[in-house]
């Protein structure tokens, strides 16, 4: 091996490390971020009780994977079903680290086919449909879908529901979202996306 090859190699390895810190930095920043906008909304409404619901507008940047994080700063998700339009990378690197550590134990989505072909969305959707592909407690399927709902069962026992315009993106437009706890509605939303899950898979 020559010098050159060596120097080559420990340019890579610099490289490497670099995109990696750089990469736990975002991790660490988008979590902050997140926390604090978890705050913001316990702040504006806490969780809601049995058959209580909430009707949120929003005019700041908003994901609405904090209302997953909100749940879980109280209890673990049992099962969860997802539905939406578009995600970005730290979000679902944010969900499947939550898998992966037990925090969310079951998990379902439901992902706009064209999704699958977009440049910027491509590669997290792809991430995470390798990742549900490999795992016996994950599904996901891509179809012609537009709506925007996450559904939760919590180890408790509790069945939230959120539904609204807003992908699981970072995004300043002017979002709505309905908030709630109610056993039907999730039974609801959980029978037609399983039907989905299930017609998408054959």
């Amino acid at each position: 091996m020559s010098d050159w090859d060596i120097a080559d190699r420990w340019d890579e390895d610099i490289k490497t490390q670099e995109m990696q810190e750089k990469a736990l930095l975002r991790k660490i920043e988008y979590h902050n971020i997140a926390y604090k906008r978890v705050t913001a909304l316990d702040d504006l409404c806490p969780v809601p009780k049995e058959n209580e619901q909430w009707r949120i507008i929003t005019e700041h940047p908003m994901n609405a994977y904090v209302f997953i994080v909100s749940l879980l700063n109280r209890e673990n998700i049992k099962e969860m079903y997802l539905s939406t339009y578009r995600m970005n990378k730290p979000t679902v690197d944010n969900i499947i680290e939550k898998i992966e550590n037990g925090r969310i134990e079951k998990a379902n989505f439901i992902i706009n086919q064209l999704q699958g072909m977009s440049k910027t969305s491509a590669g997290p959707v792809a991430q995470l449909k390798e990742y549900c592909d490999n795992r016996a407690n994950a599904k996901m399927v891509y179809t012609n879908i537009h709506a925007k709902v996450f559904i939760a069962q919590t180890q408790g026992g509790a069945k939230y529901v959120f539904e609204g315009s807003g992908n699981l993106t970072d995004n300043g437009r002017i979002e709505q979202y309905l908030y709630e706890r109610n056993s039907q509605v999730y039974d609801f939303h959980k029978n037609w996306m399983n039907e989905v899950l299930s017609n998408c898979s054959q």
